[in-house]
């Protein structure tokens, strides 16, 4: 089960590529609606599974109180049922303080803190909204969870205008001693031919560092080819998230329930809320509204790990329609996919114990390989 939950839908932050806009609700959750959307969730949850729960906002720690109250309210009227819940929250730092800290290593907790990179890279599209600059804030409370073995992740955001310091910024926090680094290309972007190159030659130097750096590593991780490992490796059809459904939803501060944050708070998604529970109709209704034949992505040779194949809802916020991503999407992940493949493939040829474990992992529950992998295993055999 996957559920999001909205601690505040404002943020002290005005990034300019925030999907979300500038002009946000001012919003927060409230004791009652957090606690009847804990409710919510265990009593809806199918099958007795693990509860995934993602705190958000905004900025999720504007509302302190209630990641707090959180906490306590489980803790007491639902500690048969703590055991279940996996944590993960992202904020972008400048509101942590040792309580927080406590909580997240205490917890099964995902914790990631937004921050683009170095001073300068950081300053250039996360603007606050009070015009102070917090980066020496946001920078000690990363030192901190280091020091701290608080186990947590940086998420980067590769825009047009911060791509050619990429790859300078991964080295960055690699040296600071971050163990797992996120990125994200920013779909919503406007990517050109250029920034599109640079975006091509700043992976080619990603690549070496991946595989020279994290690649035989145990503890440290990539997201931009490790978690791409299992999309390559393991035969599957392309296949778009479950948002939408009773066991994967999200709750806004108010208490009304959404299908994906890239639609939280429009009209035409609210499916539901807490009290009511999902109305499955409106949900298939707002579905058929928003699809439309199309031939862009059947032939695709990479719709097995684009992520306009599996992330409807963003290409929604983007095209209008849940099943045509954006050509700009196509672009980037074109660029992902051919890192991808390059480091892959290398990683079979020096069989890298990283690659090699899926190995072991399909032979023992009986996983078809791709083609992909198998035209990879073929190309190195010829070598």
């Amino acid at each position: 089960m996957e559920c999001t939950l909205n601690l505040a839908d404002g943020c002290n932050l005005q990034c300019t590529y925030c999907y979300e806009g500038n002009e946000k609700q001012k919003t927060k959750l409230s004791m009652d609606s957090m606690q009847t959307a804990i409710d919510f969730m265990i009593k809806n949850n199918p099958e007795d599974e693990n509860i995934h729960l993602n705190l958000l906002g905004g900025e999720p720690l504007l509302n302190k109180k209630m990641f707090f109250g959180l906490f306590d309210y489980i803790d007491s009227a639902w500690a048969e049922s703590k055991d279940k819940f996996e944590f993960e929250m992202t904020t972008n730092g400048i509101l942590m303080d040792d309580n927080v800290m406590n909580i997240v290593k205490n917890n099964n907790f995902k914790l990631s803190i937004s921050v683009d990179g170095d001073r300068e890279t950081h300053n250039i599209n996360r603007k606050s909204l009070d015009k102070r600059d917090y980066y020496d804030s946001i920078l000690s409370n990363i030192q901190k969870l280091i020091e701290l073995k608080v186990a947590f992740g940086i998420r980067m955001t590769v825009t047009c205008n911060n791509v050619h310091l990429f790859h300078k910024n991964v080295l960055y926090f690699y040296h600071m001693g971050v163990k797992n680094i996120y990125a994200a290309y920013d779909d919503f972007g406007a990517w050109t031919p250029e920034t599109l190159n640079e975006l091509d030659h700043q992976m080619e130097l990603l690549d070496e560092f991946y595989l020279t750096s994290i690649a035989y590593t145990k503890d440290l991780l990539f997201n931009l080819h490790d978690l791409k490992l299992t999309t390559f490796f393991a035969a599957r059809k392309a296949m778009y998230c479950s948002a939408g459904s009773i066991g994967h939803f999200t709750v806004n501060s108010s208490g009304e329930i959404y299908p994906c944050g890239y639609v939280l708070n429009d009209p035409k998604w609210k499916i539901g809320n807490i009290e009511s529970g999902i109305e499955r109709k409106k949900l298939l209704d707002s579905i058929r509204a928003s699809v439309k034949s199309s031939e862009k992505c059947k032939q695709c040779d990479i719709a097995f790990t684009c992520s306009g194949q599996k992330c409807g809802f963003q290409n929604y916020r983007i095209t209008g329609y849940l099943n045509i991503p954006s050509d700009i999407t196509c672009e980037l992940e074109r660029i992902l996919y051919k890192h991808n493949y390059i480091v892959i493939s290398r990683m079979y040829d020096q069989k890298t114990p990283r690659l090699m474990r899926y190995f072991e992992i399909a032979e023992a529950n009986n996983i078809e390989i791709s083609t992909t992998m198998q035209s990879i295993i073929s190309e190195v055999a010829a070598k």
